[in-house]
Parts: structure tokens; C-alpha cells; sequence
């Protein structure tokens, strides 16, 4: 879905796009901010246990449990071969998808091929019910006093649901902070599956200690509300020990870095932070070891495709087949490669899958211009203005690296090494002058600003 926007000049007219009426207005609103518009598809809206063909195949859709409304697994059956694929998509086996029925699961299969999600495979057990993460965030708030902030994914809709309702339980207003969970819950309200039209959520003062706010950006990237909130760009909250931050969610690999940073800058503010130390305020909508093995039980897949994680989700698909006890046959596939389902799973062509980048205006494949911009997120810039006929340093600034104060304390010296090795680089025999001067500057800031901000030539 959130590559919808960027492909939508390469996809024909009325192609069929399949949603749920949920995602449907997701999308409807996604296309919407970037001036495009749904009506360019065929748009089909799937309900629970749907079945219709398309072209070779029947189709047959499956509400499952996960962390937002209607997610759903696709069924396919095919005559010629004869053959019975399951998709999974994001699931487990214990939820509160009222939608979801084991038994017509196990009319379907057995199933000759399983693509199942593998994000939860190292992890034993089931994934926690929704039901016992909301009897005990309602413990929770219940027993706080002062302002209560909760953030989690915008997407879980019926979490947030869950907390309007202990909200007017424990006596609360509430209140949202950010664009992105009024946006789902506006898409959720369209859809049925929410009962307040979100523009008649109106936000309570932020000194009334009686308020339950919800926030957005779980995984605290820059500019989100969680990120603003825990530093000083939304100054007016005025973030104390009175306050309680529930992280009801989980960190997605690689965000664990911004996540600590904001609830960080709260604690030292005073709050008090719940949600990490196994309070269980939060359940994956991914499916465990447990969640994948009862999926087994129920389709008796002859061959299993994890999909979803990387190799070290994959192969953690080979224990659990042995627990399983089925003759089970595991396929590991990999990027770019073409595969052809029959009896088994063969690839038969592998195309380039190099990593491309789409931002506004382009679409490239230069990972050295990321790799750059991490540095300078890092440690920012260091810019020397250097003559080139006689490599004398003309100038010396810092972006985004220290203060004003280090910067005036250092600058002489700084430059008075610069200088130095300038001199020695420019007596050198070779084509790499430019490539020397900023190694030795890199180690020239390292020793004396203990920083390494990327160095940055301009030649006059």
C-alpha cells in the first residue's frame, strides 16, 4: 500500500486493485496527499470468506487476527495443475477478529503450498491475545493519577478503540497528537469499524491532568509526534513526573536507537515509563511459534514458503517443521529470484534486485549518497575551502557538529593541523591527494573534537 503512490503512473487503467473497505480508505487517502486518485482502478472490495474467480484461479478470503481491522490471508485454488496455495499475509491464531474461524481454515486445506509469514518464528509461544493487553492497560491507567500518554501503532485501530473505551471507564478525556492515527482513524470511521467521525475529537487543555492523549509515531522517527513530544518541539506539554508514558507497541529492527533516545529525554523529564519491563501492554500481530505450528494443524501444508523476514526467520521454519511432525517440505527464496509452482517450488530465472531508492523527482539506485547522509545525521559536515594551486586552507566551518563555543575554543588549532598535513599532501606524488586530505582530517577531528563529521572539499 505505501508503494502504491510511487507506481501509480506505471499501472495501466483499470487495473484491479483488491481492498478491504478498511484499506480502502487508507489508500483513498494516501493517493489523495499525493494528488492521484483511486478511481483510476477497478477497485473490488473484499468481505470475509469471499470467493470469486479470477481468470485461472479461485479465490477464497479469510479474515485473520492481527493488529489492524480486516487483515486478511488469501486462498487459491487452480485446476490446472491441480494445485492449493495459501498466502498468509501478517496473522496469528489468538485474537479478537471476530471475523475468524479455524473450521474454514481446515476446509481448506490441506494446502500443497504455504507462504507464511516468518516475522514471529523465533519467538516461542503465541502471540498474546488483544483482550489480555486491554484488561491490563485499563489496570494500568486506572491506577494513574496524572496525565496518562499512550502511544502505539496508528494502524491498530482496535487497540485505540479499546482506549476510548477505558477512557470513559477511568473518567478521561482524550486527546491525539498526530496526523497519522487521525488519518487511520478517519479511513477506520468510513469503514465501520470506528463510531466517532475523528473531526469531532476535540483536543482537551494539556494541563487537565484527567486526559488520556494518544500518540502517534511509535517508532519515534524524526518529526513524528512521539520524537517531538520527548524533545522540546512541542514545549507546551511540559512533560513531568506526574505524567505516564505507556509504550504499547513494538520496536521494529533498526528504529531501537530513536525509541530509547525519546524515552530517554522523558525520563529525565520525570515521567514514569511502562511497557518495557514485561508489564505486557502490548501483543505482536505477528504470529509465534505456536500461532505457526496450530497454522500447520490446520492446513497441513505439503510445502512451506516463509515470507515477511530475513534468512534468520526463514530458517527457523526448519525446527519447527520437525516439531510439527508433518511431512513438510521447506523452501528458502530468495530476492530476484522467479519461481515456478508445481508439485514443488523451482526457481527458474533470478533477475538484478539491486536496492533502488524513491524520493520526490527520482528513483536511483545510489547507496553511497545514503550512506553519506547517515554520516552527516551523525557528526554533520565539516567543510575546508582549499586553494588548489598551493593548497592553502582559505576556510574551515562546521554544520551540524559542535557548538559555536567548541567550535571558537578549537578553531585554531584545528586549522594549524589542517594546515600542516595540507602541506605535506600537496609535496606528494599522487592522484589521490584529495582522498589523503580527508582521511588525515577525519583523524584530525576524531582526535581533537572526538566526532567524525563527513569532510567536505571545495577547491578555489
Amino acid at each position: 500500500m505505501g508503494a502504491l503512490p510511487y507506481l501509480y503512473k506505471l499501472i495501466p487503467e483499470k487495473t484491479p486493485l483488491f481492498l478491504s473497505s478498511f484499506t480502502a480508505e487508507l489508500v483513498k487517502n494516501k493517493l489523495k496527499d499525493h494528488g492521484f486518485s483511486l478511481d483510476k482502478f477497478q477497485v473490488r472490495i473484499i468481505d470475509e470468506n469471499m470467493i470469486f474467480q479470477h481468470g485461472d484461479f479461485q479465490v477464497q478470503i479469510f479474515f485473520m487476527p492481527h493488529s489492524i481491522p480486516q487483515a486478511f490471508s488469501v486462498g487459491l485454488t487452480l485446476k490446472k495443475p491441480d494445485l492449493k496455495i495459501f498466502y498468509t499475509g501478517d496473522f496469528k491464531t489468538k485474537g479478537a477478529e471476530k471475523e475468524f474461524k479455524e473450521n474454514d481454515l481446515k476446509k481448506f486445506g490441506p494446502v500443497d503450498m504455504l507462504f507464511c509469514d516468518s516475522t514471529g518464528a523465533l519467538f516461542t509461544g503465541y502471540s498474546e491475545n488483544e483482550l489480555n493487553i486491554i484488561k491490563n492497560l485499563e489496570k494500568t491507567i486506572k491506577e494513574w493519577e496524572g496525565r496518562v500518554f499512550v502511544t502505539t501503532f496508528s494502524s491498530h485501530i482496535q487497540r485505540i478503540k479499546a482506549l476510548f473505551q477505558i477512557a470513559e471507564k477511568t473518567g478521561r478525556q482524550i486527546g491525539i497528537l498526530g496526523y497519522s492515527m487521525k488519518n487511520h482513524l478517519k479511513a477506520a470511521f468510513e469503514s465501520d469499524n470506528f463510531d466517532i467521525p475523528p473531526e469531532k475529537i476535540k483536543n482537551p487543555s494539556v494541563k487537565n491532568e484527567k486526559v488520556l492523549w494518544l500518540i502517534a509515531g511509535c517508532q519515534a522517527e524524526d518529526g513524528s509526534s512521539l520524537n517531538k513530544l520527548s524533545t522540546k518541539e512541542i514545549e507546551r506539554f511540559n512533560i513531568n513526573e506526574n505524567d505516564l508514558i505507556i509504550y504499547s507497541a513494538s520496536m521494529i529492527p533498526g528504529n531501537e536507537e530513536s525509541i530509547y533516545e525519546a524515552l530517554n529525554e522523558f525520563s529525565e523529564k520525570g515521567a514514569y515509563i511502562k511497557g518495557l519491563s514485561g508489564e505486557k501492554l502490548h501483543a505482536s500481530g505477528h504470529g509465534r511459534q505456536e500461532d505457526i505450528l496450530n497454522l500447520f494443524q490446520m492446513l497441513s501444508p505439503k510445502n512451506v514458503i516463509p515470507i515477511h523476514g530475513d534468512p534468520l526467520h526463514f530458517y527457523a521454519f526448519r525446527d519447527l517443521i520437525n516439531q510439527s511432525r508433518k511431512k513438510i517440505s521447506l523452501h528458502i527464496v530468495k530476492t530476484g529470484g522467479i519461481y515456478e509452482l508445481e508439485k514443488e517450488v523451482n526457481e527458474v530465472l533470478s533477475v538484478n534486485s539491486s536496492l533502488y531508492f524513491v524520493e520526490n523527482g527520482e528513483i536511483h539506485s545510489d547507496i553511497v549518497l545514503y550512506h553519506r547522509r547517515r554520516e552527516l545525521s551523525k557528526d554533520g559536515i565539516c567543510n575546508l575551502v582549499i586553494d588548489k594551486k598551493d593548497y592553502n586552507l582559505k576556510n574551515l566551518n562546521y554544520v551540524g557538529c559542535i557548538s559555536e563555543e567548541m567550535y571558537h575554543n578549537k578553531v585554531e588549532n584545528l586549522k594549524i593541523e589542517i594546515s600542516f598535513q595540507l602541506e605535506i599532501i600537496a609535496k606528494l606524488e599522487t592522484d589521490k591527494k584529495e582522498k589523503r586530505i580527508k582521511e588525515k582530517v577525519y583523524k584530525i577531528n576524531k582526535l581533537l573534537l572526538k566526532k567524525a563529521p563527513f569532510v567536505n572539499i571545495l577547491w578555489v
